[in-house]
């Protein structure tokens, strides 16, 4: 039912914008650039210099929202999701 469904998914517009990979909210790891700039079935993403080499070797280059996720999809491999976290 739509209480259970908590709220809705935010629009590709409200989420593209910059945003910073950290570990346990306080390391930065990478920064990232998301815009609504359609890829195949996602939108595009640009990873900004100076990310971790661990996660710039994923090579990020498409995002998407999945059931409240948000989703980064990497050139090769499994997809990296992301829930929003209030602190």
């Amino acid at each position: 039912n739509a209480a259970n469904a908590g709220p809705p998914a935010m629009p590709p517009d409200k989420v593209a914008g910059d945003w910073t990979i950290t570990r346990g909210g306080d390391t930065p790891l990478c920064s990232l650039t998301l815009v609504t700039t359609p890829v195949r079935d996602a939108f595009a993403l640009t990873v900004k210099p100076g990310c971790d080499p661990a996660i710039a070797q994923l090579n990020f280059t498409q995002w998407r929202l999945d059931r409240g996720e948000l989703v980064l999809t990497a050139a090769r491999g499994n997809p990296w999701r992301f829930e929003e976290s209030i602190r």
